[in-house]
């Protein structure tokens, strides 16, 4: 509940060339541009160093393991003749243990293993760019020489030897792999070749010494990624985007303030239908849906969408080199409504998640994700009977939070200890500073400590963050009070956030919608207000949130604090049909009873997941 109110409070001709069976799913090593900060050695240090003329193991300062950097490859390496046994090694930098790297490339990484069964020349590589160091009895060594090598930076194509067309696999997969975006648009031919010689070389299909694998490249600059199976000897090579199971995040884009993506744009009158579009990589991903909320029906649909545009501009500057495609569908709204909509985005087995770039929800570009986040794009459908009323339209608009405005009234000032949820009230003194102020500092986990809370939430456990409970008194009279100076102003409405009976300072979690809160005074104190603002000329706009309850009301009755009997304790509640049970998910609790023993719905709709405010079933006519 507390880390729920602090939310609350806080509220688009590739040509794909694939040679044998596809397993796309390794993660690939790129060709990158050379480092500002290349080691000045690189030394083999392990248990092998006595056996190559170290004075001892484990040196990583010792000249004679020191590999030798191939500038024509961009590699460290060197080879040397080992007796059989069982060695582990790693590769230290600069002479020094400070920067070393083991198994997997990784930093201060676990030893690598070697095993000889019998005397062997090993070579052993480190590749700076990846920081894979490995050797050519513990892993594969595969190039691909073929007609492009001279764009990577070989000395010549077709040469089996330029480690620059090395195909590595840091991470352990069985897959060894490169991509490239350096070739200029052409057809290109290639070939698999072990150990960096023409005497074992595979061609298409996997076949030994078999047919050139011929590519082509559709665009200047095209992503081209190379595949190797050392089991079935297929090397596969895709130019461009295609089915990889990857969905390439820099071609996702959809921009609801944009024409292009949305039409009409902005809010629409109801029984307008409005094409919504998704952007990706040509033939990049398998399917686009669009997931939309709907609040009239508190429910989620899902709509696949249809390819409406295929290898056409990216339409956006940097993507010049690339094609895209668009989907599309279209949302008939025929009644007025809000709509919620993001997108999911599947090539094969893998799924990214597309959504609004910010939780404000304020809608324009979004962002990409690997899990789901909930931050919809809006879509208003509105009844084109309504008219903006004259006086709304050049109105000067002044917003109230009322516990911040001003204390007219000593009298109902809120008491700390006062039972709200799990979390009881704070009163604090005017002028000091709210709980969780410091909630968007960088520095807040270090200089803004929880002040009121000896046992502060897991979700934060150093950085004070608001919780909704924390109040200073403002009330309805305390504005009252100050309308004449809100007239000088020029002010011509005032819009309150909720003033109705809550749990919460936001008082978005109304308890009672026919009560004003006693905290804020009482209806012979708003009947006042009213009364004074309109003597000058001042209207008075309040936010009715009528879509959802608190959990902590007379209705609900989630923590007990009522005599009557609530939807959340008593299946037999009245008010139970207003509500919408269901069972929880791994990550929430049981709070309620089930409306049968033994039953599962022990959880319920919120509005947005917030679990203080239960969201309204508003197709029961009781409602």
């Amino acid at each position: 509940m507390k880390s729920l109110l602090r939310r609350l409070v806080s509220i688009l001709g590739i040509t794909t060339i694939l040679f044998g069976s596809s397993n796309w799913s390794a993660p690939a090593v790129t060709v990158q541009a050379a480092k500002e900060y290349a080691p000045s050695s690189v030394t083999i240090a392990g248990s092998l160093q006595s056996e190559i003329g170290c004075a001892g193991d484990w040196d990583p300062a010792c000249a004679a393991s020191h590999l030798a950097y191939d500038a024509n490859d961009d590699i460290w390496q060197a080879a040397w003749s080992l007796p059989p046994d069982g060695y582990i090694y790693k590769a230290a930098l600069n002479d020094s243990w400070d920067g070393n790297y083991g198994l997997h490339a990784a930093l201060n990484g676990a030893n690598i293993p070697l095993t000889l069964a019998a005397n062997a020349s090993v070579k052993f590589y480190y590749d700076d760019a990846t920081h894979w160091v490995t050797d050519n009895h513990s892993s594969v060594i595969v190039t691909v020489p073929g007609s492009f090598q001279s764009e990577l930076g070989c000395s010549g194509d077709w040469d089996p030897g330029c480690l620059r067309t090395w195909l590595k696999d840091p991470s352990g997969s069985g897959t060894y792999s490169l991509e490239t975006t350096a070739l200029p648009a052409g057809t290109y031919e290639a070939k698999a070749a072990i150990n960096e010689s023409w005497d074992e070389n595979y061609g298409a299909n996997g076949a030994p010494g078999g047919a050139d694998i011929i590519f082509t490249v559709p665009t200047d600059h095209a992503k081209v990624a190379f595949r190797y199976n050392p089991g079935s000897h297929v090397l596969e090579i895709q130019a461009g985007h295609g089915a990889d199971n990857n969905v390439e995040w820099d071609g996702l884009r959809h921009d609801s303030r944009s024409l292009l993506y949305r039409t009409p744009g902005g809010a629409v009158p109801a029984e307008t239908a409005v094409k919504i579009r998704f952007r990706t990589f040509h033939k990049d991903v398998s399917a686009v849906k669009l997931r939309v909320f709907d609040l009239n029906t508190n429910a989620q649909a899902l709509y696949s969408m249809d390819l409406a545009a295929s290898g056409v501009s990216c339409y956006q500057t940097g993507l010049e080199g690339e094609q895209c495609d668009y989907y599309e569908t279209s949302l008939a709204n025929a009644a007025p409504n809000n709509l919620w909509y993001r997108f999911l985005v599947t090539d094969g087995t893998k799924t990214v998640y597309y959504a609004d770039n910010t939780p404000a929800l304020d809608g324009g570009l979004g962002a990409p994700s690997d899990q789901v986040v909930d931050n919809s794009f809006a879509l208003m459908v509105y009844d084109p009977k309504f008219t903006t009323p004259k006086w709304s339209q050049n109105a000067i608009i002044y917003q109230i939070f009322p516990d911040r405005f001003r204390n007219g009234t000593k009298s109902n000032d809120p008491k700390s200890g006062m039972a709200q949820y799990d979390d009881p009230a704070i009163f604090l003194p005017w002028g000091s500073l709210p709980e969780g102020y410091c909630r968007n500092y960088a520095d807040g986990s270090t200089n803004c400590p929880w002040r009121f809370d000896t046992t502060p939430p897991e979700s934060s456990p150093t950085k004070e963050n608001p919780r909704g409970r924390d109040y200073f008194g403002g009330d309805l009279k305390g504005v009252t009070d100050k309308l004449d100076y809100l007239k000088n102003l020029g002010v011509t409405v005032i819009y309150f956030n909720p003033i109705f009976d809550a749990q919460s300072n936001h008082r978005y979690d109304t308890a009672d919608y026919t009560r004003i809160d006693p905290a804020l005074g009482t209806l012979k104190d708003f009947t006042k207000l009213t009364t004074e603002a309109q003597n000058r000329g001042i209207r008075i706009v309040l936010d009715g949130v009528f879509n959802h309850l608190s959990s902590d009301s007379s209705f609900f009755d989630r923590y007990h604090h009522y005599t009557t009997l609530g939807a959340c304790e008593v299946a037999a509640s009245s008010w139970r049909t207003w509500f919408t049970f269901r069972p929880p998910s791994p990550s929430e609790p049981s709070p309620c009873v089930p409306a049968a023993p033994g039953g599962n719905d022990t959880y319920y709709d919120g509005w947005f997941s917030f679990d203080s405010i239960p969201v309204i079933n508003k197709s029961n006519p009781a409602v």
